[in-house]
């Protein structure tokens, strides 16, 4: 008599682990340099006249991951990127760094001059950064927004999928970025 348990099992067991290491949490960590070409981005225009389309573009970013929380700190030749008052460094770049927990509990989202607040959360491979503030818009009055990062790794690539509220409505760009070498 031939058992067809075995077999059965082994195939199981394979497409179990297959799935469970497609859903592993990746570790971002590294310095990545984004593609502006593979991000759509022409580098010959300012931010606020459509480079990064109107979005918050770090041309750097420095990650350090750990189980407990990731830190990054994003590089800009733009001061638009960034809220407040932002002041270039002695290389002549804005630099701001934000710390987000990954278990799932809010957090104090780094937003000067505004109230905000964030929460990780893990989807398949990919780490999603929701970041809710209220700000001060002059007429406007007071206003809240949503910002959403997308973080994913494939081939070595890290993509971020950004979307971000504005009085048009919410924006969207994928960028991408290379490990810097």
């Amino acid at each position: 008599m031939v058992s067809v348990k075995a077999p059965v099992f082994g195939v199981s067991l394979a497409a179990m682990l297959t799935v469970l290491s497609a859903q592993a949490k990746p570790d971002f960590s590294g310095t990545w340099v984004l593609d502006s070409k593979a991000s759509g981005i022409d580098k010959t225009q300012k931010v606020a006249e459509g480079r990064g389309g109107g979005l918050p573009t770090p041309t750097e970013m420095v990650i350090k991951q750990t189980a407990a929380e990731m830190v990054v700190t994003s590089v800009t030749p733009d001061s638009y990127a960034f809220s407040g008052n932002p002041v270039p460094s002695a290389d002549g770049l804005f630099h701001f760094t934000s710390t987000y927990r990954l278990d799932g509990k809010e957090f104090p989202a780094n937003c000067p001059p505004c109230d905000a607040k964030g929460m990780a959360s893990w989807k398949g491979g990919a780490l999603t950064i929701s970041s809710k503030r209220k700000l001060f818009a002059g007429a406007l009055g007071y206003i809240e927004t949503e910002d959403i990062d997308v973080f994913s790794l494939a081939g070595g690539v890290l993509t971020l999928e950004r979307t971000v509220d504005t009085v048009d409505g919410p924006k969207t760009r994928k960028l991408v970025y290379n490990p810097k070498r």
